[in-house]
């Protein structure tokens, strides 16, 4: 199963593309970000962005999770 788009009047929610990876990348990179999250990497690696955006299909697919 696809991960699927989520709309409402006001909202638009969907899948990451990799074209999205810059603008993660970005989003991430601060201290602030990484610090509570245990599994989030400081600083955040060039590339990790788009790997991490390549495991969405596959995690929907299985059934495991859906990423917006």
């Amino acid at each position: 199963m696809a991960t699927p788009e989520l709309t409402t009047d006001r909202l638009l929610l969907r899948p990451f593309v990799l074209e999205d990876a810059p603008a993660v990348q970005v989003l991430v990179s601060p201290r602030e970000v990484a610090a509570p999250l245990d599994a989030m990497p400081h600083p955040y690696p060039d590339g990790a962005a788009a790997e991490w955006i390549a495991t969405h299909a596959g995690e929907a697919e299985a059934g495991i999770a859906f990423t917006w």
